[in-house]
């Protein structure tokens, strides 16, 4: 049975696969996301996935607020912070696992 896209917002199939080249490095860096275990790692890539799709508006607050939160966990303060948090949540309950 053939899909049916015509319920995708009424967009043209050329210009869907525009969108799909477009976004691909979102994608791409999202794939990256998922490729790792370490929880760190996955918060900077999340934040480097973030800051392309920032990259995309025309609002310069959210770039210096993703550079801000990225500076911050690249500092062994800062990663010891991510750690904590994530063991906070975890014993809470509120974790994936």
């Amino acid at each position: 049975m053939a899909s049916d896209y015509s319920d995708f917002g009424g967009i043209p199939f050329l210009d869907k696969l525009k969108m799909l080249a477009d976004y691909a490095p979102l994608l791409s860096k999202l794939q990256a996301v998922i490729a790792t275990d370490d929880a760190h790692e996955q918060a900077l890539r999340v934040i480097e996935a973030a800051k392309w799709a920032a990259g995309k508006t025309d609002t310069p607050v959210d770039n210096e607020a993703l550079h801000h939160i990225e500076a911050v966990l690249r500092t062994k303060e800062g990663k010891d912070l991510f750690h904590w948090l994530v063991e906070k949540v975890e014993e809470t309950g509120g974790g994936a696992n």
